[in-house]
């Protein structure tokens, strides 16, 4: 008995059109996830950049600083820490 109801509603127009929108909203919703999937990984692409271009700064930072005794005892005498 269902199973005719079943049958007999979406072989008629408005279930016809009751499938067809249910179709276009799953094509939507896939569509949604794939390009929150993209953008989290342009962000996890991003972050890494930055990452790794703070990492130069610090290491030319570092590379600046002189370490010899005399450097270090000539900053601080002049409190250039």
């Amino acid at each position: 008995m269902i199973g005719w109801l079943t049958t007999s509603f979406m072989r008629s127009t408005w279930g016809k059109y009751l499938m067809i929108g249910l179709a276009v909203l799953a094509g939507v919703k896939v569509w949604g996830e794939v390009k929150e999937r993209e953008g989290r990984r342009t962000e996890r692409s991003r972050q890494s950049v930055e990452t790794l271009k703070t990492m130069r700064r610090m290491q030319d930072a570092g590379a600046a600083v002189s370490t010899d005794r005399s450097s270090i005892v000539s900053r601080l005498r002049d409190g250039r820490f």
